[in-house]
């Protein structure tokens, strides 16, 4: 049974970017777990940041239901404060997350997205690959760039969400906190799902970019 890992820097990045993948990998009786970097407690900003916190943490796992994923590691970092919080200790203990999951496949933010945040996380996980010498499958996602300004040629992959798009749907939902995000980031959700299925063939999409070391075929379609 495969493993896959999915890191992502906000509560609710790993559903934005990989919801119906997770969903439809679960159902295939693959293990999916999740990373949260950030404690995710700036919006609503009216919010009480410590209630927020928690609130956010039981949305992640009600979403994380939905969509068959097992387990989520919470780091608890400052929301928005992820570039500062790249040192070797977090750096330490995302490679010994890693170490211990083993994943096949393992999903994080791309460079090319505009949140630093999001770039921060891409930055952490690269150097947290780094010295581990059995790498996984990488591939990375994109929440907050909806269109890519650099390296439209690097490598991606299609996967078929046509019967999972409604689960990612209803644990983007879980969210409620974050309703006023949700409003229009659902349906925009919804829109790139058609976007990337009709490139790839599917009525129903996500789109990853492939890690360069793993010598890809452009546009390939499934894991």
């Amino acid at each position: 049974m495969k493993t896959n890992l999915i890191l992502g820097a906000h509560p609710d990045d790993e559903i934005l970017g990989v919801g119906g993948t997770a969903a439809s990998l679960s159902q295939k009786g693959e293990t999916v777990k999740s990373i949260v970097f950030s404690r995710g407690n700036k919006f609503p900003p009216w919010w009480n940041e410590e209630k927020l916190s928690k609130t956010r943490k039981e949305e992640s796992r009600k979403a994380a239901k939905i969509l068959g994923i097992k387990k989520t590691y919470f780091l608890g970092l400052k929301d928005m404060g992820l570039p500062k919080s790249m040192n070797e200790k977090i750096i330490k203990k995302v490679r010994r997350v890693i170490k211990k999951e083993k994943p096949d496949r393992l999903f994080y933010h791309s460079k090319n997205d505009t949140h630093p945040d999001h770039m921060a996380v891409n930055n952490i996980v690269k150097k947290a690959l780094a010295k581990i010498s059995q790498k996984p499958k990488c591939y990375t996602y994109e929440t907050s760039s909806f269109i890519s300004f650099f390296e439209r040629k690097e490598p991606k992959i299609f996967f078929d969400i046509t019967n999972t798009l409604d689960e990612k749907i209803s644990a983007l939902k879980a969210f409620e906190s974050q309703k006023l995000i949700m409003l229009p980031l659902i349906p925009l959700t919804t829109w790139r799902a058609i976007n990337f299925g009709r490139k790839a063939g599917f009525k129903y999409a996500e789109r990853f970019n492939i890690a360069t070391f793993l010598k890809p075929t452009f546009k390939k379609k499934g894991f």
